[in-house]
């Protein structure tokens, strides 16, 4: 039978010999005695708690090099979202005892500490920070028909009263727009909103669905509690059985708890939307929204988005002239 060694040079493999791990171990010994002292001159190999694992010291002796390069350049090499390990020196018994601890990126820590409360519900939010400008200040009416101006003063009225509002109509009316500037009031006020794109939130409920119960359930559980909720572009695709009823889960329990839900679809109509999927379940879901808030439907209107994207255009071209 042939023997370990001549297996491994058979398959290309070479193992460090007994002399070369204890000459590495030395080597991980003397780097982390040395960073240690560089802190506290009096410490000794003896003082290290589970001296044995010199490689989990090690790690945090390196860890600890990284973090202060971090520091002196304000660059997080670690993007300032993980904890490092580090040395910590500890009185146990009357003598100095050393360990390695997990602690949050001290960045990290400095960056939350300078942020508003706005900041992190808007990072919980699901909004892009282009949609972080869509206040209803930036919201135009100008020249763009009464059913806009119509549309702004409903949606403020909303965000004041914390109400139900299902804004409806044809694309390019900016039912988004009016949508998240709610929900920057909202937030604003120190309560928790989110925006979800209705098609991506049932797949990702199906998907949560068949494969992993706890994702389900935790996703569902926000949908459900959140303050204010906003589900964008509902009815744009054709519900299946599971997606309506999944719909019709988190309006049922929303209408329960009388939690503020703001809906934007590009049905014309109460009868077009029942029309997309299952008149059982869609209808009890419309009758819900009709009870809590408002059903509004853009009609007239000239396209937002084209609108503002040429008032831009030409904003930028008198720009350049000037320029």
């Amino acid at each position: 039978m042939n023997s370990v060694n001549e297996v491994t040079a058979a398959m290309g493999l070479q193992f460090p010999s007994e002399a070369q791990m204890r000459e590495q171990a030395q080597a991980a010994r003397d780097e982390v005695m040395a960073c240690i002292r560089s802190k506290w001159p009096e410490a000794e190999w003896g003082d290290l708690r589970n001296g044995n694992d010199v490689y989990s010291f090690l790690r945090a002796a390196r860890q600890g090099r990284i973090c202060a390069s971090c520091l002196e350049g304000e660059t997080p090499l670690c993007d300032g979202r993980r904890y490092v390990c580090d040395i910590f020196r500890d009185e146990f018994q009357g003598h100095p005892r050393y360990e390695v601890r997990f602690r949050p990126c001290p960045l990290n820590v400095a960056r939350e500490a300078g942020k508003t409360t706005f900041d992190r519900l808007f990072e919980q939010s699901g909004l892009s920070e282009k949609q972080r400008g869509q206040t209803f200040q930036a919201y135009e009416t100008s020249g763009l028909g009464s059913d806009i101006r119509k549309a702004k003063g409903i949606a403020m009225v909303t965000a004041e009263e914390g109400s139900w509002l299902i804004l409806a109509g044809l694309r390019g009316t900016g039912k988004s727009h009016l949508a998240v500037a709610i929900m920057l009031e909202v937030m604003k006020r120190g309560k928790q909103a989110l925006f979800r794109l209705t098609p991506e939130m049932l797949d990702d409920l199906r998907s949560g669905f068949r494969e992993e119960k706890r994702t389900y359930e935790m996703q569902m559980q926000a949908l459900k509690e959140v303050p204010c909720l906003v589900l964008d572009d509902v009815g744009k695709e054709r519900y299946t059985d599971a997606g309506c009823d999944f719909l019709y889960q988190i309006i049922d329990a929303r209408y329960r708890e009388k939690r503020q839900t703001i809906i934007t679809t590009n049905a014309a109509s109460r009868e077009e939307l029942i029309s997309w999927g299952r008149a059982d379940i869609l209808s009890p879901i419309i009758s819900r929204m009709d009870e809590m808030g408002n059903w509004l439907c853009i009609e007239k209107a000239e396209d937002y988005r084209v609108r503002i994207g040429n008032e831009k255009n030409k904003s930028k071209v008198k720009q350049e002239a000037v320029a």
